[in-house]
């Protein structure tokens, strides 16, 4: 698994928040409540982050409103 994350580019809460123009907090919540796809919890810290593949192409087929709809996610 190590191995697998490794392999795949993973975005912080800030990214995403950067992408969708939400706050962090939202990004939180929204996580939280399995609103947004490829959420990993990574130890010790308990820190989140989301496969970028699968945000990528969670905003390409939702209607998730973004400040900036040009805004795309280089994987």
């Amino acid at each position: 698994r190590v191995s697998q994350i490794m392999a795949e580019r993973l975005l912080t809460v800030g990214d995403v928040a950067r992408i969708t123009g939400w706050h962090v907090l939202t990004v939180y919540g929204k996580a939280r409540r399995g609103e947004i796809p490829g959420m990993l919890r990574l130890e010790p810290k308990r820190n989140i982050r989301f496969k970028a593949a699968e945000i990528d192409r969670w905003l390409k087929r939702s209607e998730v409103k973004l400040k900036d709809k040009k805004k795309e996610i280089k994987v």
